[in-house]
């Protein structure tokens, strides 16, 4: 694994941007459900829910429906670094291969978790932050 390959597998960038990606598909299929039983359904409570129940089962997972929260994200990526650095069980031959390889794509998995925990928690402060122009008016003066 290249090192190009190796940051992408632990940004948390790219986690939030999969994310949002696969957040958005899920909305514009749900779209894509409501418009299409809305002549045969009258009922919005009724077709929002069954549009809600339907939207899981082509292909979506559900797990990208929710927004991604910082401390959920580090409690799990965490939760993935010890599990990852567990002893291998016994296991038959060829097979424990297979564990240390699941173990270190878990690794990497977990460290993309507490990258974007960490891009998560710092977003409002970035956005808040002076721009250069705010040290030129507060040394020049607002002319």
């Amino acid at each position: 694994m290249n090192r190009e390959d190796l940051e992408l597998c632990i940004s948390g960038r790219e986690l939030i941007s999969l994310n949002r990606k696969m957040r958005r598909k899920v909305a514009l299929s749900k779209i894509e459900w409501r418009q299409n039983i809305r002549e045969d359904m009258p009922n919005i409570k009724l077709r929002n829910a069954i549009v809600n129940q339907l939207s899981g089962d082509d292909n979506l997972d559900r797990t990208y429906t929710d927004k991604l929260d910082a401390d959920t994200l580090e409690r799990n990526g965490m939760s993935l670094l010890r599990s990852s650095h567990q002893p291998c069980p016994p296991l038959p031959c060829g097979a424990d291969d297979s564990w240390m390889e699941n173990a270190e794509y878990a690794r990497l998995e977990a460290f993309a978790m507490l990258d974007a925990a960490a891009i998560l928690r710092t977003r409002e402060a970035h956005s808040n932050a002076p721009n250069i122009h705010a040290f030129d008016e507060q040394y020049y003066g607002e002319d």
